[in-house]
């Protein structure tokens, strides 16, 4: 598990620090060049709950099911 939180804080640096050497295209295009990369920083989180939650639930329910004699 050490390995995993050292990994994502490596990735999160990379990212962070990847977004301060974007170069400027210009007002008007920076705007949306921010806009998408985090709409890309957002979409990582989202999809990072999601699947936590997801199996959360998934567990939750075969184990639910366990305890009902539910099977297969």
């Amino acid at each position: 598990m050490a390995w995993a939180a050292r990994y994502h804080t490596e990735v999160e640096k990379r990212f962070t620090n990847g977004l301060a050497k974007v170069p400027s295209w210009g007002r008007s295009t920076d705007v949306l060049v921010e806009e998408y990369l985090d709409g890309m920083a957002t979409w990582a989180r989202a999809n990072h709950c999601w699947s936590y939650e997801t199996q959360n639930t998934s567990v939750q329910r075969v184990q639910r099911y366990s305890e009902l004699g539910v099977t297969n």
